[in-house]
Order: structure tokens, then C-alpha cells, then sequence
């Protein structure tokens, strides 16, 4: 099936064409208002066509002039097929039969049915016309005029009957040669007859006959001298040719179907006096005139046309037209020597199969039948028939009809019923402003057959139109489809956030065609509102603290008001919480913008729990729109925090109190309002270590928020026994308040630490001495600061024995004489050199694994003893001294290099080397050897065995070779190297660097800021005083950094690290190490703690339940009370545990 969309006359001729072809069931839907411009093709369906007119309306005024007359055209012309057409309207159609001897015939004026099977509804034919043609006279001389022809189909030359010939020549025998037959018309007409021979005339050959489609017939040929040939007939719907002239005229040619005669030919005789009859006119054409005698008079015109059908012509098959109207549409005959007839001013369908003239051509074997249903006529025209009496509503097949509108003998007309009747299924309709479209309005019709048209109309109501409905569209014109029996007015509602109550529209039906009204004409549809009054709230709990924390809430108008719309905001216990604003001004402007409510805490000292209340909105009705003033009160419930724990608060958590009488102090306060006086006994765990000002606090309701104050206070000993810990025992409080009554009101104890003021250490009655070679001593005392816990073991050392010698070399304190002095005796040292007074230290230092671990960290202390030289020396006469070289024997030997850069080596045996005074090298060579570098920057260097090295003043280096030796460098920035063996080195003053090298060394910096390098072995190194650094190297080596603040780093192995006093720096390496933590002495970091592997050891009496652990940005920071004791840097607190400290 083929679907065609028209909107212009283009269009639609090309769906007519490919509709005639396709061979398949076509559908043309008209899209727009269409004029033609000149004639449709004609249809020729094989199959079925319907077209939908849409409503819209095709017109035959293709001259565009806006009536029908010549220059328009007919509509469609339907040759055969079934053909539907519906809901269109065809006005100004015009069929116009030709004027010529006969006139010809004009045949429905917007249709004409040649066959088929035609279905029309609601559909309207308004002024159509069909005209016949005018019958015209012969010229006064020569052929006969030919008929006009009928005005349903474009003709083409090549439809025409060809002209018969002539002959106006004599043959030898003085006979006249006989015209040629004229040809016949394409599709069907026949040739001309051939002229005969008459005496000395001729007759001219007879005209063809016109094509079978509408061709003309041919003129006949003109006898000049004998008879003029007849006129051909015409073909469909064409006039009949005109007669040849002659002696004696041809007769015209008779006309096709609908088409005039011919005229007949003239008569040129001067002796006979007749004229030639004119041709027969096809069916509703005139018959051709009469022939003109050129010598007698003219000849009579023929007769006019008749004009059929104003709107549609039927001559075969059946015509079905339902619900539709004829309007205006009239037929007019022609002019002639008799007038043609106008008939059926709206429809004429053929009453018979012959025509009255006996001229045959072109009439069907069928007549048509025509059935009307619910079809009206009005102000139609029948020019012939004068009756004015409407047709009637029940017409029988085979009732002849010749009215204004009807021509045709099998018409039949159902009796037309009542029109449908059409109303409001309800007088009440209603919809939610909120729907958008409503659809609730709807119309009845009492049945489904035929198209019904009514108009809905708006009357009034309550709403008004743009706010609260659309109007567009209205009066709306509502068409009921044949087979629909309902139709839904759909009425756009427009949603406000006003409250106005419901609203109504009304609306009224009336007729338009094919419709009457019922009672129910009229209607209402109330639109329900949708805004009603009040407010919302964006929670309904709330909670606070009486820390004075907020919540908030929204409060929102659910509908715009007229008027504004003020709330009040009021809490039910100002003391627990408050609401803010207090009031909320709601316009018709901002209703909808949400307004915010700040519930605040407020605090009391009442230990009463949590405490709820109400924040309450309710509307101020004097000041608001009255469509708000019934509303219910909303109310939030508000919970507010109690942070009033009943106990008590100490200021501090713990007391840190010294034991020589010192006072710490702490308050005591209640955190809320007791009911009854509340008393708290107090008291000490260890009354020798401290003791309480106050054995009681008593609270009353006036001064339980008035701290009190306790006062610890230290209990002094001589005990070296580090920091003592004890409790403030915190007994049951008692009182008629059972939150501070009993057991379970007990605070609980605060720690308290007793610092021990009996630091570790000893004091030399004095710290220089003098001595002389000759043998004289001096003598100090040594006592310790303060009362060991165990045996304190002091090493006495000599750092030159050759020049002075300390006894004893160890002083041992035990926990009874800990506080007696001891003597050390210092003695001078004889030498036969004369080196001048020298300068020598007495080093008194701790036995670390044999002494009370208190003191292990200990900085040595140091006598400076001068020894008097007792040995002079003439100086030489001569030159100043050279540099001299001197070389020892294989025995012990003892060498003075005196003056001048010298080079002295031992060789073997246990020799003693004296540099002198100058840049001296001292080379000791086999055997355990002693040498003094004396004055000068000198270079010593053991050799094999157990040496010893005494660089003197001056920046010297110190090679101890192998064995275990010793080096002391004295005074002087000096460089100990002890090389293989287990070797001591001593920096003695300077900034001395120390290499122990292979073997398990000990090293001492002494003073100033020296530089120790274990190497290889379990090395000790003490830093002394002076900001060291100490490098343990290879091995399980023991660091001990002493005073100042050094740097330790532990290297291989398995080490000890002490910084000592300062701000040390420890870094342990790899191994399982172990780093001492002392209280007082210092902040100390550590750096890659492994944790799982090292340990921290405490000491100066210090106990894991003392020493807090929290984390820092850098690491884990280890305390004791408000000291800061160590930085674990890079380690966080999760790592660290008890199982860490040893």
C-alpha cells in the first residue's frame, strides 16, 4: 500500500499518476488548503484509493478569481476503481461544455463518475457549477460549423478525425475525380467514406470519426461540383464534424457522448434549393444547425448544451454518500435555436441507457445507483426546474427525480435520523491543580454513527484564565468521528503555591453540524487547590551541649500567603537551652525561602543529666494571613548534654617534690555542686620520703568550686638512691550526696616522686699539685658527694708515671665510709734530663663494672701536677744545635735528643726515647718501649710490642704499632693511632682525634672536643669533657659521651650507648644495642631505634611506672614527669612497650 502526503496541486497530480499505475490500495492525505491550476489527471484506479481531506478544502478555481466561472475546472473526474473520499470539501469546481454548431454538455461541476464504486463522506460540495455550451450558426459560405464538445476531459490532436478530401478537377472526360476518406481518429473512430462519381460533379470524401478518448470528428470534404462529403461523428465527449459544402451540402457529423452535432454543409447551387440537416447530439449536447444557402438565405443555428449536475454527474456505478452537504452548487444550458436544459442542481445520475435522439455513442449498459444518508442540500439550482420544494428525506430507488438538487430515477435516501445528540456526560468535573493537563472533561454523543461537530465555549467562573488555566483554543471545536461516541476536552491547568480555595471553570456546548444539544449543555470543572496553609520544619530533634554547642533547624512556608505570616520561637527551659530568632517574618515574597533557627546549650554547674525541652514555633495569629491562624504548633525536642560530672579535679596529676625540704604544691576543686559537705581525707604512702599540710579538704555548697590547696613536702637522706616514689593515698570521700559518698566517689591516688638531691660523684680536695724529681710528694683526698647503694671503685692514673707517680691506684668507697676522704699520694719522678719543670694530670676515674651503677657515668677528674726539673745543664758553647739523628742499640737503652728537630730510633730492646725541644721523630722500634715527645710537635711511633707514648705539648702524632700500648698526647690538638693490639689512648688537652684501631681498645678524650674511633674490636670510649664524637666501629664496643654534647654512634656490633651529660646524639647502627636513659642529664635523640632490637636501659634509679611515653611529630618522646628525657625520632608510640626498657 502506497501513502501519499499532498499539500499543493504538484503534489497531488503526481499521486493521481502513481496511483493509477502502482497497482496497489493508495491513500492521499491532504496536508493543506489546495487550488488547482488546471485539470487533474483523471483516476483510473486498479485497486482502491481513499483520500483523506484532514478538513482541508480543495478548489476548482484555477483562474484564482474566488468564484466559479469560465477559466476554472472540474475537480476529479473518476473513470473506475473504488475510490473513498472523506472529510474534505470541494468548492468551485466548473464544467463548461463547448460552444459550437450543437453545444456541448457540461457534466458535474466538482466530479463526474464515469464507473466505478464512489464512497463520499463528511464531505461538503459548495459552489460548483455545470454549464452547457452555446449551439452557434453556419458562416454564409462553405463547410458546416462542427459541435462543441462536452467539458470532462483534455483532448489532443491526435484524437481528431482526419478531413475528408476534395476534388475540384475534371477527368478527360469531363468527370469529376472522387475526394479521399478522411482518416480515422487515434483510439477508435472510423475513416470517412470515399467521395462517388455523379455525372460531371463529384462528392467530396466524408470527414474520420473522432478517437474514441474525445477526438473530433473530421469536416468532410467540399464537392466543388457534385456533393459535399457528411461530417464525422465525434468521439467521447466531442462534437460532431461539420458537413462539406458542395452542389449539395454534406449533413453534419454526430457528436460523441456529451459533445453537439456538426452543422450541416452549405448548399451552392443555384437551381436546387435545400439545405443540409445538421449532425445528432450526443447525450445533454445540442444538435447541429442547419446548412447556409449562398443563394437562398442562411441557414438555422444549432441547439445550446445542457448543463448536469452542479456538483457531481453519475453515469455508471454507484455513488455512496454519507453524512455530507451539497451548498450553492447550480447547472445552466446553453444557448441555441433552442435553449439547453439545466439539471440536477447537486447531483445528476443518468436514467437511462439510450439517449431520446437515438445517438447511442457513449452510454452506459448500467445505470448508476446513488445512496444518501444524512446528507443535506441547500440553496442548490436546477435552472430547467422550477420547483423550490425541498427534497424529500426518503426517497425510493426508482422514483423519478428532476428537483433543485437531484436528477436520476435510482437515487435513495434513508430517511435522515435526528441528529446525534451531544452533551457534558456530567455538570461536574474536577481536577488537582497539580495535574498539569486535565482530562476529566468529556462529551457524550447518544451514538457512534456519522460525523458530529459541536463547539465548546467558556461562560465564567472563579478561574481566571493565565493563573489558574490556559485558554488557548477556546471556543474549541470538537468533531465526533464516525464509530466514536465520547470526546475528552483537555483543559491545561496551571499549578500555583496560592491558597485561594478551589476554583471553577465553566464552559457551555452548542451545536455545529450534525448535532443537537442535551440537557446536559452545560458544565463545570472545579480545579482543586493544591496549596494549603503551613509551615514545615527540617527536623523535629535536636541536641546541644551546655558547652554551649548549637543546633539549627529550617522553617519554611508550605503555600504562598496574601499577607505576611509571622511565627513565634520560643523554648520551654531557657535554662537548658535557648532558641534564636525569636520570631520569623514570612512574606508573600520569601515564604518559600527557608528561614534558620540557632538552638543553643546553656550551662549550669548541676550534675543533672541529660535535660530535654521543647523549642516550640506556633503562629502569631494578630500579625499573620488568616489562612495561617488555625495552624497546630510544631514543636523541635531539644536534648541538652549534661557536662557536669560529679568528682573531684586535681590540678596536676602527679607531684614532683625535692627531698631537702623542698614543697610542691596541687588544688583540689569539685566539678559540680554537691547537696550535703563533702569531706576528703588525704595522706602519704611512705611518711619518711613526704609529708602532708593538711590531713582532710572539706567542700560545702558555698566553696565547693574554690580550689584547695595541699602542700608535699620532701623528706631529706644521704642515700644515693635516685628519685623516690610514693602515693597521696585519697581515702572515701564522705558526705550526704551520694555522687561524693563512698567508695565509688574515690578520686583515686596522685603519684609522687621525691627527687633525690644525692647526686652521684666525688670531689678532689684539690686540683693541681706541685712535686720535684728529687722525690717530694703531695697529697689530695677523695670523698664521694654522696652515699652509694653499693661499692664505688675510682681508678688513680698517672698520664706521665715517668714524671710523677700516684698511690693508690684504685680507692674503693663502700656505703659506711662513703663519706670519709682518702688520701692519694703524688710523687716526683727523677730523670736525668733536663727537660725543664713538666706538666703531667692525675686522672681519677670510675670503675664502671666494679662500682654502683649510679656512678658508672661519672666524668673523670684530673689533678694537674707540675714536677720540678732538678737537673741543669751548661749550655754549649758554639753554633745553634742542629737537628740530630740517633740511633740506639739492641739493649735497653735511654736516649735525649735535646735541642733541634731530632730523629732518634731505639732498635731493639725496651728502650727509653726523650725528644727534646723541638719538631722531634721518636721510633722505638722491637721491644716495649717508652717514649716522651717533650716540646714540639712531634711524631712518635712504638713499634713491636706493649709500648707507651707520651706526646708532651704541642701537636703531636702517636703510633702505637703493635702490641698494647699506651698513648697519652698531653697537651696539644693531638693524633692517637694504637694500631694492633688492646691499646689505651688518652687525648689528654685539646682537640685530640683517637683511633683505636684492631684490638679491644679503650679510648679517652679528656678535655676539649675530641674525636674517638674505636675500629675493630670491643672498644671502650670515654668522651670526657668537651662536645665528642664517638665512633664505635666493628664490635661490641661501650660509648660513654660524659659532658657536653656529643654525638655516639655505635657502629657494628652489639653496643652500649651513655651520652652523659648534654644534649646528645645517638645512633646506634646495626646489632642489638643497648642506650642508657639517666634522669638529669640531659635531652637526648636516638636515631635508628630498631625497635624489637635495642634496648633503652634505665638508671640513676629511673623505673618504667616513672617515665611517660607519648608521640611527637618527629618520633616517640620519653619523659619523666615534666622532664624530657629522650627522642625515640622516626618511631611511633604503637611500637614502643614495656618489653623495650630493661
Amino acid at each position: 500500500m502506497a501513502n501519499f502526503s499532498v499539500s499543493n496541486f504538484a503534489e497531488l497530480e503526481a499521486a493521481i499518476n502513481a496511483s493509477n499505475t502502482n497497482g496497489e490500495a493508495d491513500t492521499v492525505t491532504v496536508t493543506s488548503n489546495i487550488t488547482l491550476t488546471n485539470l487533474l489527471p483523471l483516476i483510473e484506479e486498479a485497486h482502491s484509493l481513499t483520500i483523506n481531506g484532514g478538513g482541508f478544502t480543495i478548489s476548482g478555481d484555477a483562474n484564482g478569481d474566488g468564484i466559479s466561472n469560465v477559466g476554472d475546472v472540474r475537480i476529479f473526474f473518476i473513470k473506475s476503481g473504488s475510490v473513498t473520499i472523506s472529510d474534505l470539501t470541494l468548492t468551485n469546481g466548473h464544467a463548461q461544455g463547448g460552444d459550437g454548431s450543437g453545444g456541448g454538455a457540461g457534466m458535474g461541476g466538482a466530479l463526474f463518475i464515469y464507473d466505478g464504486t464512489v464512497t463520499v463522506t463528511g464531505s461538503a460540495f459548495t459552489n460548483n457549477q455545470a454549464i452547457g455550451g452555446n449551439g452557434l450558426s453556419n458562416g454564409p459560405s462553405g463547410n458546416g460549423l462542427g459541435g462543441g464538445r462536452a467539458d470532462f476531459i483534455p483532448l489532443t490532436a491526435a484524437n481528431n478525425g482526419g478531413n475528408g478530401g476534395s476534388s475540384s478537377t475534371l477527368d478527360s472526360r469531363s468527370r469529376g475525380l472522387v475526394g479521399a476518406g478522411g482518416t480515422a481518429g487515434a483510439n477508435g473512430g472510423n475513416s470517412g467514406t470515399v467521395g462517388r462519381g455523379y455525372g460531371n460533379g463529384y462528392y467530396g470524401g466524408g470527414g474520420g470519426g473522432g478517437g474514441g478518448t474525445g477526438g473530433t470528428g473530421g469536416t468532410g470534404g467540399t464537392g466543388d461540383f457534385g456533393f459535399g462529403g457528411n461530417g464525422g461523428y465525434g468521439g467521447f465527449g466531442s462534437g460532431g464534424g461539420g458537413g462539406g459544402g458542395g452542389y449539395r451540402g454534406g449533413t453534419g457529423g454526430n457528436g460523441g457522448f456529451g459533445g453537439g452535432g456538426g452543422g450541416g454543409g452549405d448548399s451552392r447551387t443555384f437551381y436546387y434549393q435545400f439545405r443540409a440537416n445538421g449532425g445528432t447530439g450526443g447525450y445533454g449536447g445540442g444538435s447541429g444547425g442547419l446548412s447556409d444557402n449562398g443563394y437562398h438565405g442562411g441557414g438555422g443555428g444549432g441547439t445550446g448544451g445542457s448543463g448536469m449536475g452542479g456538483a457531481i454527474f453519475v453515469r455508471s456505478g454507484s455513488l455512496s454518500l454519507t453524512n455530507s452537504s451539497f451548498t450553492g452548487n447550480s447547472t445552466t444550458g446553453g444557448t441555441g435555436r433552442s435553449n439547453g436544459q439545466g439539471l440536477g442542481g447537486a447531483i445528476f445520475a443518468m436514467k437511462s441507457t439510450t439517449n431520446p435522439n437515438g445517438n447511442n455513442q457513449g452510454m452506459p449498459t448500467t445505470l448508476p445507483t446513488v445512496t444518501l444518508s444524512a446528507v443535506t442540500f441547500s440553496s442548490n439550482n436546477a435552472a430547467t426546474n422550477s420547483d423550490s420544494a425541498p427534497t424529500p428525506d426518503t426517497i425510493t430507488s426508482g422514483t423519478g427525480l428532476d428537483t433543485e438538487d437531484l436528477f436520476g430515477n435510482q437515487i435513495s435516501r434513508i430517511t435522515a435520523p435526528p441528529a446525534p445528540t451531544v452533551e457534558f456526560s456530567s455538570g461536574t468535573f474536577s481536577s488537582n491543580e497539580a495535574i498539569g493537563t486535565s482530562n476529566v472533561v468529556t462529551l457524550t454523543r447518544n451514538t457512534t454513527t456519522g460525523v458530529s461537530v459541536v463547539e465548546v465555549s467558556l461562560t465564567g467562573g472563579s478561574a481566571t484564565s493565565g493563573g489558574d488555566f490556559t485558554a488557548t483554543g477556546f471556543p474549541l471545536t470538537v468533531t465526533f468521528q464516525d464509530g466514536e461516541a465520547s470526546k475528552t476536552i483537555a483543559v491545561p491547568i496551571l499549578d500555583d503555591n496560592r491558597i485561594e480555595g478551589d476554583e471553577v471553570i465553566s464552559f457551555s456546548v452548542t451545536p455545529v453540524s450534525n448535532a443537537t444539544i442535551g440537557n446536559q449543555s452545560n458544565a463545570n470543572l472545579t480545579i482543586i487547590d493544591n496549596d494549603a496553609a503551613g509551615f514545615t520544619l527540617s527536623k523535629t530533634t535536636a541536641t546541644v551541649s551546655e558547652l554551649g554547642t548549637t543546633d539549627t533547624f529550617t522553617v519554611v512556608l508550605d503555600s504562598q500567603p496574601t499577607s505576611n505570616v509571622v511565627l513565634s520561637v520560643a523554648g520551654s527551659d531557657a535554662g537548658e537551652a535557648t532558641a534564636a530568632p525569636t520570631t520569623l517574618t514570612f512574606t508573600p515574597d520569601n515564604w518559600n525561602t527557608a528561614q534558620t533557627v540557632t538552638v543553643t546549650g546553656v550551662n549550669d554547674d548541676l550534675a543533672d543529666n541529660n535535660q530535654s525541652s521543647t523549642v516550640t514555633v506556633s503562629v502569631v495569629d494578630a500579625e499573620s494571613d488568616n489562612a495561617f491562624d488555625g495552624l497546630v504548633n510544631q514543636g523541635v525536642a531539644v536534648t541538652t548534654t549534661d557536662n557536669d560530672v560529679p568528682g573531684f579535679t586535681f590540678s596536676i596529676a602527679s607531684v614532683t617534690t625535692p627531698e631537702a625540704g623542698g614543697t610542691a604544691t596541687f588544688t583540689v576543686v569539685l566539678n559540680t555542686v554537691p547537696t550535703g559537705t563533702v569531706t576528703l581525707p588525704l595522706s602519704v604512702s611512705d611518711t619518711n620520703a613526704a609529708s602532708l599540710d593538711q590531713p582532710t579538704l572539706t567542700f560545702t555548697e558555698q566553696n565547693w568550686n574554690q580550689p584547695q590547696t595541699v602542700a608535699v613536702t620532701g623528706i631529706n637522706n644521704n642515700v644515693r638512691e635516685g628519685d623516690r616514689t610514693l602515693s597521696i593515698v585519697t581515702g572515701d570521700p564522705t558526705s550526704t550526696d551520694s555522687a561524693y559518698n563512698g567508695a565509688a566517689a574515690n578520686p583515686g591516688d596522685i603519684a609522687v616522686t621525691v627527687t633525690d638531691d644525692d647526686t652521684a660523684g666525688f670531689t678532689l680536695s684539690k686540683t693541681t699539685a706541685t712535686v720535684n724529681e728529687s722525690g717530694t710528694t703531695s697529697t689530695f683526698t677523695v670523698v664521694l658527694n654522696s652515699q652509694p647503694t653499693s661499692d664505688v671503685v675510682l681508678q688513680v692514673l698517672s698520664s706521665d708515671s715517668s714524671e710523677a707517680a700516684a698511690t693508690p691506684t684504685t680507692l674503693t668507697f663502700t656505703a659506711a665510709n662513703w663519706n670519709q676522704p682518702q688520701d692519694v699520694t703524688v710523687s716526683g719522678v727523677d730523670d736525668l734530663i733536663v727537660d725543664g719543670n713538666q706538666t703531667s694530670t692525675i686522672t681519677l676515674s670510675v670503675l664502671a663494672d666494679q662500682s654502683d651503677d649510679a656512678f658508672d657515668s661519672l666524668s673523670s677528674q684530673t689533678l694537674s701536677v707540675t714536677t720540678t726539673d732538678n737537673d741543669t745543664v751548661t749550655p754549649p758553647v758554639g753554633p745553634t744545635p742542629l737537628a740530630d739523628r740517633l740511633s740506639g742499640t739492641a739493649g735497653n737503652d735511654v736516649i735525649r735528643a735535646l735541642a733541634g728537630d731530632d730523629w732518634v730510633q731505639g732498635l731493639g730492646g725496651n728502650d727509653t726515647l726523650f725528644g727534646g725541644l723541638d719538631d722531634d721523630t721518636l721510633l722505638g722500634g722491637i721491644g716495649s718501649d717508652r717514649l716522651e715527645g717533650n716540646a714540639g710537635n712531634d711524631r712518635l711511633d712504638g713499634g713491636a710490642d706493649n709500648d707507651s707514648l707520651l706526646g708532651g705539648t704541642g701537636n703531636d702524632n702517636l703510633f702505637g704499632g703493635t702490641g698494647s700500648d699506651v698513648l697519652n698526647g698531653n697537651a696539644g690538638n693531638d693524633r692517637l693511632d694504637g694500631g694492633t693490639g688492646n691499646d689505651r689512648l688518652f687525648g689528654g688537652a685539646g682537640n685530640d682525634n683517637l683511633f683505636g684501631r684492631a684490638g679491644n681498645d679503650y679510648l679517652q678524650g679528656n678535655g676539649d672536643s675530641d674525636r674517638l674511633d674505636g675500629g675493630d674490636g670491643n672498644d671502650t670510649l670515654f668522651g670526657g669533657a668537651g662536645n665528642d664524637t664517638l665512633l664505635g666501629g666493628i664490635g661490641n664496643d661501650s660509648l660513654f659521651g660524659q659532658v657536653g654534647n656529643d654525638t655516639l654512634l655505635g657502629g657494628a656490633g652489639d653496643d652500649v650507648l651513655t651520652g652523659g651529660l648534654g644534649l646528645d646524639v645517638l645512633v646506634t647502627g646495626t646489632g642489638r644495642d643497648r642506650i642508657a636513659l639517666n634522669p638529669r642529664e640531659g635531652f637526648d635523640r636516638v636515631r635508628d631505634f630498631a625497635n624489637g632490637f635495642d634496648r633503652i636501659v634505665l638508671g640513676g634509679a629511673l623505673t618504667f611506672g616513672q617515665v611517660s611515653i607519648g608521640q611527637q611529630q618527629n618520633g616517640v618522646l620519653i619523659s619523666r614527669g615534666t622532664e624530657r628525657l629522650m627522642l625515640l625520632e622516626n618511631v611511633n608510640v604503637g611500637q614502643i612497650t614495656r618489653a623495650d626498657f630493661v
